[in-house]
């Protein structure tokens, strides 16, 4: 019975028509042509894609939501929404997903950080595009919503997926897309597997326990006070 006392997660109150918009995104292609010196040049360089699919999307409708409003230029978020209360990171991938969800080590930090936990599972969504390089430009192929929790791979070499060059730890990498529906994919086990790679990871965190105590103690309030 006290569990249906708990308070409902908060939720941006425009998701199901932001998640409609981008849905409307997917199938349509983006000319990416630049003139130079009179000469018509087409821009089919993957490297700067998804620089330039945030401007597109967010002046092609994104910014029609009204509240909608870009982050601060090359750094987290993308986009923010409902006066900076929800925070929305655009992500994009060709055929295989290799984009970096976070920086390990500042996400651990903003993890850590008073209200962190919350922020990052329960106000921060994640907009995720596949696209492919057609004669034309750019194609939308899908689009998927996701939490934080949806991405990583938990069953690898170490408790969440990340880029480890020469031993250290880099960024928190997602698994494949047909993954991110699995149903065991949860804000608990993120929690876990997050601890368990904070003690795991070879990089040198400062001041570790203190950390996996406040993720710990963080995340046991939000379970008394919501219903998660």
């Amino acid at each position: 019975m006290a569990a249906l006392l708990k308070k409902a997660l908060p939720a941006y109150t425009k998701l199901a028509q932001l998640e409609t918009l981008c849905r409307s995104f997917v199938g349509q292609t983006v000319q990416l042509q630049l003139t130079f010196m009179g000469r018509q040049i087409q821009v089919i360089n993957t490297n700067i894609v998804g620089d330039l699919l945030e401007d597109v999307f967010f002046h092609g409708g994104l910014k029609d939501l009204g509240d909608f409003v870009e982050g601060p230029l090359q750094e987290s978020p993308d986009f923010y929404a409902e006066d900076k209360t929800f925070l929305f990171e655009q992500k994009v991938f060709a055929k295989t997903p290799g984009f970096d969800i976070s920086n390990y080590g500042e996400f651990v930090d903003t993890m850590a950080a008073e209200g962190g936990v919350f922020k990052k599972l329960f106000r921060t969504k994640y907009l995720v595009f596949e696209y492919e390089i057609v004669p034309e430009g750019v194609r939308i192929k899908t689009f998927s919503l996701l939490s934080i929790w949806q991405l990583p791979n938990y069953t690898g070499m170490n408790p969440l997926s990340v880029q480890n060059k020469r031993g250290v730890w880099y960024n928190l990498r997602p698994q494949g897309a047909s993954s991110w529906s699995d149903a065991t994919k949860t804000p608990a086990r993120f929690i876990e597997a997050l601890k368990e790679s904070i003690r795991q990871c070879p990089n040198a965190i400062q001041d570790k326990e203190a950390k996996i105590s406040s993720i710990d103690a963080q995340w046991q309030a939000i379970q008394a006070e919501y219903a998660v």
